[in-house]
């Protein structure tokens, strides 16, 4: 049995084709139903993300918000950022109308900038702390920016207590081990009677051991000062000469111990530096004890200090 085919005279065709355009294209299951899905999806997904997005016209005018930056924020768009994000840096120092406004330098220079630490919120209630990134987009030939803001404001309450903690258990370390420390220096000095050699030598090594405890958590309590904004740096006059006497005293015995000698070298009447003397003690021992501990046996180290250019050098 032969089957019959219907042939389409070319205005049936050329309408059918018309029609299969008009209607446009099939999706499988789990596809977008249109062309236009992809971006309501992707407007979907803007307003579903925890961080706030807003975009800026090149005269700083908000032009959109999405709900987390509303919420972050307790404004809406159509103000001028001044009146909504008002920047601050970390120092609460307004950056608005100012070249260190990160809107400014981005539309200046046409870069994205990433990561930046800001203090933002103009409403009562609404100001946190954010790590920000600004990108420049044009839209129908004008500059705009968009900025996403991340709120750090819990993070940083958690990193402010660990801090507080590791320099609660730094102190905590650091009294026992000034005492032990003070104890070594009776014995050495034959305070509690006299000491033959072989005795001298291990309580040398003690005292060696004592001192990098102390070094390594007084290193642990600037960290966590400096991480916490707490770093302060207490500069008076200070006579160089002195300082470098104290390095090598307090280091001599290590430097024995390695063969090693140990020189200061500062004349007499160098000028008085203003700087701050624990933290250049800081420094100097760290320089000085990895010298010793580099340098080959028979060595000699020198802390020494000259003029140049009508200045002071260390």
């Amino acid at each position: 049995m032969r089957k019959r085919v219907y042939k389409q005279t070319p205005a049936e065709s050329e309408e059918t084709e018309r029609a299969v355009h008009e209607e446009g294209p099939t999706y499988k299951k789990g596809e977008a139903s249109s062309p236009t899905d992809g971006g309501v999806c992707f407007e979907a997904m803007i307003g579903a993300t925890p961080d706030a997005m807003i975009a800026l016209d090149q005269d700083f005018y908000i032009r959109n918000m999405n709900p987390a930056a509303v919420r972050l924020l307790g404004s809406s768009s159509g103000r001028r950022c001044t009146e909504v994000l008002r920047c601050q840096n970390l120092n609460r120092m307004e950056l608005c109308g100012t070249s260190s406004c990160p809107l400014v330098r981005v539309l200046q220079s046409g870069k994205p900038l990433p990561n930046e630490e800001l203090i933002i919120g103009a409403e009562p209630g609404h100001t946190c702390e954010i790590s920000a990134s600004v990108t420049p987009v044009t839209l129908n030939n004008k500059p705009h920016a968009v900025f996403t803001a991340r709120d750090m404001s819990a993070l940083k309450v958690a990193n402010r207590v660990r801090s507080n903690f590791v320099s609660m258990v730094s102190h905590e370390l650091r009294t026992p081990l000034n005492s032990v420390h003070g104890f070594i220096d009776l014995l050495l000095q034959g305070h509690m009677g006299d000491l033959n050699d072989e005795q001298r030598l291990y309580l040398g090594y003690t005292q060696e051991g004592v001192q990098q405890l102390i070094s390594i958590v007084e290193d642990i309590l600037f960290m966590t000062r400096s991480d916490l904004g707490q770093f302060e740096i207490r500069s008076q006059e200070v006579q160089f000469r002195s300082l470098a006497r104290q390095i090598v005293s307090s280091l001599q015995p290590q430097a024995l111990r390695a063969d090693v000698e140990l020189h200061q070298d500062v004349a007499t009447d160098a000028p008085l530096l203003y700087i701050d003397p624990q933290r250049i003690k800081q420094v100097l021992n760290n320089l000085v004890s990895n010298a010793i501990k580099y340098t080959p046996p028979g060595g000699t180290i020198t802390i020494s200090s000259r003029r140049y250019d009508d200045r002071f050098e260390p």
